[in-house]
Order: C-alpha cells, then structure tokens, then sequence
C-alpha cells in the first residue's frame, strides 16, 4: 500500500510506503515514478487543494509467462499491500 501526497498543482510532494512484499528495489523504482505522476488537485469552494491518496499495486506475470526457468526465476511477484 502507498499514500501518495498531492499538493495544490497535482504533484506528488511524497510518497509514503505503508506495507509491502516487493523487493527494495521495485519499491524504490515505483515511489520514484509515482513522484512523477501529476494530477487534477482537489477542489475545496473552488479552489485547488492537497490531498492525500492511497494506491494499491499489484504485480503478476502475464498470461504464458514462466514457460521455462529463466523467465520464472527473473520475474519480480509481489504486491503492496495494507
């Protein structure tokens, strides 16, 4: 589970990692991405606002992969997860 923190203009001042089963690596490789995401901010009597979010991942092999041992074992499985 990650909580994204949207400012005013619809970037992401943070992003915080609640929970998950993924290696450190593909963590740090989705908190660096999801810093790059822009969004509509919030509106609060009209005018823009922060908010906060919480984002589920979920990562799993496509359908047909795994056919041999090198594809199984260079797959990353997991999920953030609350």
């Amino acid at each position: 589970m990650l909580v994204l923190w949207v400012n005013e203009m619809g970037r992401v001042d943070r992003v915080e990692v609640k929970s998950s089963t993924l290696p450190d690596e593909v963590v740090t490789g989705f908190v660096e991405d999801f810093k790059r995401v822009r969004f509509e901010p919030a509106r609060s009597e009209g005018l823009p606002t922060g908010f906060f979010m919480r984002i589920r991942v979920r990562m799993e092999a496509p359908d047909g992969f795994g056919a041999d041992a090198a594809q199984k074992e260079n797959f990353v499985s997991g999920e953030f997860a609350r």
